[in-house]
Order: C-alpha cells, then structure tokens, then sequence
C-alpha cells in the first residue's frame, strides 16, 4: 500500500505537469484496492474501477516488485505485470466496469425498502435494455474504440482483430489452433459474457410478480 500511495503520487505529478489533471478541494483523493475477500454489495464494482483509474499507478509497484524484491516476489509480479500489460486484460477490465455498472444501479435499486413492484420491473426491463444495445454492432464498436483509445495512452500493443489469437504469456509459436481475434473477443468475450448477463436477469426475474415479492414482500 505503501509503494502503491507513492506510485499514485508520481503519476499524479506527472499528470498536473502535463495539464492531465486539475486540482481542487475534492480532487485526485487517494484511492485503494479492496481485498479479494471483500464481497460486500458493489464491492467488485467498485475494484474493477479502481484497477482502470489506478492502472499506472499498479503497473509502476509492479515493475518495482520486479526489480527490487525477492526472486519469488520478482517472479510473481513480473507474471502479474505480462497480463497487465495486455490487451486482453484491458478488455476485460473495461467489459467487467461496463456490464458491473448497468447491473450495479440495478442490484442497489432491488435493496431499497421504498421501491415498489411496477418500479423495479422497469428497472429490470431498463438494465435489459442498456445489455442488449450494448450487445449490437454499435455498441461494440464504442466499447471497442474505449477499450483501443485506453490501450494507446498507456502504451499496450492493440491486437489486429483480424488477426489470430494467442493467449497472454504463453509463446506463439505452436499454439495456433485456428481462433481469430475478432472471434475471441467479440464473440467468446464481449457477446457470451452478456448473453449470460441477460440469461440471468430473465431467469431469475422470468416470472415478475412471485419473484419480486421476495423482495418488495408488502
């Protein structure tokens, strides 16, 4: 935490020199990453949010670690920092922020006391709707140009969607199994993991009214 607090000071520097930031009362406060038992409501959201905004921040500890610690220590962060450094973690980062923000407003919305039925179907039927124009060819399209336009500023190689896939860290040579990477992403990725999304939100709410009862129980 320690190192994390200083590399987030640097990166801060860094970015007022370069007119990145601004300042003011209730500008740049520190952030931090909760713990991987931390499953408290929103908690994950929240993380996943805090690993994109903290990226330079994380990359620098680990290229700290890297160079300054202990063999294993080095070792550990050195993996870490060639799966953080890809295009297929920042794709997911960004695909985990997208689809934990719609379903975020929708799960905080369900524990409120003061909601009524037909209020909370409309924001189940609302949640639906942001998934499945998220799921169309322009919503992958934004995602996508968020996704290339984060790679380009912190310097990670963008993948050629046309071009075949090779997983993270492992070498290219014999690997080769035929996957392209618009597949992979588009389809093994960004599609399936909101198609699940969707599945869910309609099982679990498929019958509207016995359903939301357990909720709203008055």
């Amino acid at each position: 935490m320690r190192m994390l607090r200083m590399a987030q000071a640097e990166e801060l520097i860094d970015a007022l020199e370069l007119e990145e930031e601004e300042t003011g009362k209730g500008l740049n406060q520190e952030m931090g990453l909760g713990r991987p038992c931390d499953t408290r409501w929103g908690s994950h959201y929240k993380t996943v949010m805090h690993v994109i905004s903290m990226y330079p921040a994380i990359r620098r500890v680990l290229v700290k670690i890297g160079k300054e610690y202990t063999t294993a220590e080095a070792q550990s962060a050195m993996t870490m920092l060639t799966s953080f450094r890809s295009f297929e973690f920042v794709f997911m980062a960004h695909l985990m922020q997208e689809i934990f923000g719609y379903t975020e407003d929708l799960s905080r919305a369900l524990q409120k006391k003061d909601h009524d039925i037909v209020n909370a179907m409309e924001l189940v039927d609302l949640t639906k709707f942001h998934l499945q124009c998220l799921r169309e060819e322009e919503g992958w399209n934004n995602f996508l140009q968020r996704v290339t336009s984060f790679c380009v500023k912190y310097k990670i190689k963008v993948v050629d969607m046309e071009g075949s896939y090779y997983p993270v860290g492992r070498p290219k040579r014999g690997f080769y199994n035929g996957a392209m990477n618009y597949h992979r992403f588009h389809v093994d990725m960004f599609v399936s993991v909101i198609d699940r999304q969707l599945r869910e939100l309609n099982d679990r709410f498929d019958e509207p009214l016995l359903v939301l009862k357990e909720y709203f129980p008055h």
